[in-house]
């Protein structure tokens, strides 16, 4: 009984979750998935969630439909919904099929928190998992932050709104089967497992035996040597942001970089930025880039060439053009049309007292109550500011990746991403949102959907400044 106690302490201190928040367990009918449900399962009250169970029958082994049916019970013995997918085998790659068979249970896993309104997933990975996670990184050359293994806690999707959460990561494989066999859970071993074709089973069952007979703690100290890791960046990211907020502008379809400010810094400095760059970048979970292209990026940025590229994983390329440097994603038939650097740094000022036009006709302009112009066009916006709360000049832009605004009646902030998600926007019309941001680059409004917690109401007694949104009339519309 004692991972009993140890995962109710864990979860308490940790607060993972909020008493009977839904959750969604996966599932998949290993020992570590099936201790995991029934560890949550057991909780005390004041500290269990509401749970549900997902699992994804891949169709890939013999006992793949008994594993499916386990699930199923184990989850009606607890009282819980299930939620389960069959991949079809005719919809199986010819190569890749480990990849594809995690991207496939993702993808369900996605749609049954967006169908329910789940913001929480718990998978069952382990201390062991992690080990061989940080060996295996290690050994082929990954990058710092890939060296932190498998995080306990982090967004599963782009724009933060659900998180993946893995309250196992301290326990050891060994415990799993014993608490399995103190409490009789029935569980399912995965053939494939033992097959060497596969990398990680190599290191599993060729390379640690090897190395614990070196040192009988060696998992431990690589699932220790993470959990520091994880802290030092944790400490060190705020001051890297900073710097690489100076000398790095994120846009819609890529990154412009500051080449003085980047040269300005010290190496390790500036490779440092490069790596957070590259985090921004890439989608943890799918795409890893290695020590060699920070490497690359700083020969790049350094070289005397008036004009070159600089070809990166995932289609991503870098495009130096005189004293400009871009990176962008050049996907191939994109890139096969020779199509010319598209200019996605155009910032509008808004002076007081005048007009700018927008891409799409609309015109929008910032005045003071005081000196209000007459307004003739129809679907018009206004947005009232005190003056001491916002600070000019103001901007229009273009959204960027990790926008976040101030909502009224919210605490913190949320990301731009997820409102046009949440407002059913289109894709074709997400990549053209703008907002108005102030001199501290802080959001004021994303146009004509969502206003900022700065926005307030015209008050008739001291003068504010006023933002004019005015479409173009019924008549000229397309």
């Amino acid at each position: 009984m004692q991972l009993a106690q140890n995962y109710t302490k864990k979860v308490q201190t940790q607060k993972y979750w909020r008493q009977n928040e839904p959750v969604l367990i996966a599932v998949s009918g290993g020992v570590d998935s099936m201790a995991l449900l029934q560890l949550t399962a057991q909780l005390p009250e004041t500290c269990r969630p509401t749970i549900s169970v997902v699992h994804v029958n891949h169709q890939l082994r013999p006992s793949a439909d008994q594993e499916a049916e386990a699930v199923a019970n184990a989850a009606a013995e607890l009282g819980v919904p299930v939620y389960t997918h069959k991949w079809e085998k005719e919809l199986h790659p010819k190569s890749g099929i480990e990849n594809a068979a995690r991207q496939e249970r993702y993808r369900f896993f996605k749609q049954v928190m967006k169908e329910n309104n789940i913001q929480k997933l718990l998978t069952g990975h382990h201390k062991n998992d992690q080990a061989e996670t940080v060996l295996m990184r290690l050994v082929r050359g990954s990058a710092l932050p890939q060296l932190q293994g498998i995080l306990e806690s982090r967004s599963l999707f782009a724009d933060g709104s659900e998180r993946v959460i893995r309250p196992l990561l301290e326990v050891s494989k060994a415990e799993l089967y014993q608490y399995a066999e103190e409490n009789q859970l029935l569980f399912f071993e995965d053939e494939s497992n033992l097959e060497l074709d596969y990398t990680r089973n190599r290191y599993r069952h060729l390379i640690m035996p090897m190395l614990k007979k070196e040192h009988e703690e060696v998992e431990d100290h690589l699932a220790d040597a993470a959990a520091q890791l994880q802290d030092l960046i944790k400490i060190t990211t705020p001051l890297i942001e900073e710097k690489a907020k100076e000398a790095l502008i994120f846009y819609e379809k890529g990154v412009k970089l500051n080449r003085e400010k980047l040269i300005a810094e010290p190496e390790s400095w500036r490779k440092l930025i490069l790596k957070q760059l590259l985090d921004q970048l890439y989608d943890p979970s799918e795409q890893f880039y290695k020590k060699k292209h920070i490497e690359l990026l700083n020969e790049w940025l350094t070289s005397t060439k008036a004009n070159s590229t600089l070809d990166l994983p995932g289609h991503f390329k870098g495009i130096k053009e005189y004293s400009e440097f871009w990176i962008r994603q050049v996907l191939p038939e994109v890139e096969k049309s020779g199509s010319d650097l598209e200019r996605i740094d155009e910032r509008i000022e808004l002076p007081m007292g005048e007009w700018r036009t927008l891409p799409y006709g609309a015109s929008i302009g910032l005045f003071r109550s005081t000196d209000l112009p007459e307004i003739k066009r129809n679907k018009t916006a206004i947005l009232y500011f005190d003056r001491q709360a916002v600070k000019v000049p103001l901007t229009i832009r273009h959204r960027q990746n990790g926008d976040r605004i101030k909502l009224k009646g919210m605490s913190g902030s949320k990301k731009i991403s997820r409102i046009l998600i949440d407002q059913k926007i289109p894709t074709a019309k997400r990549k053209k949102a703008m907002v108005v941001e102030d001199r501290n680059q802080e959001i004021l409004w994303v146009v004509g959907l969502k206003e900022s917690q700065f926005s307030i109401l015209p008050a008739s007694d001291r003068v504010q400044y006023v933002l004019i949104l005015t479409e173009k009339n019924e008549e000229n519309d397309d």
